[in-house]
């Protein structure tokens, strides 16, 4: 059984600021059992929200590590592959532009 996280009063002031009108995935299904999880097809969770409105949602690279992550918090960090558009590269002594195609 998971022991229930609590929330100092900073945090839950912080956290009510931040969802403040918005409602979390659980109200708009109007969920009542927590903790609310979604998980892909792999297993890995994709969302994950607590009864006091605390939630995150990640992302995972066909390998299961976590590439994106956001919390209720405002909380993100960003490893997802960046496009390659506009960069450029030099072969040969020859400069090329890449472009999408």
């Amino acid at each position: 059984m998971l022991g229930l996280l609590k929330l100092t009063k900073k945090q839950k002031k912080l956290n009510d600021k931040t969802n403040r009108g918005m409602k979390t995935i659980a109200q708009q299904l109007n969920i009542k059992e927590f903790p609310f999880i979604i998980k892909d097809k792999s297993g890995n969770i994709i969302y994950h929200e607590t009864s006091f409105k605390y939630w995150y949602k990640r992302e995972y690279d066909s390998n299961g590590n976590i590439i994106y992550h956001e919390n209720s918090y405002g909380n993100t960090f960003d490893y997802r592959p960046k496009g390659c558009e506009g960069k450029v590269v030099e072969i040969d002594g020859k400069k090329y532009k890449l472009v999408s195609e």
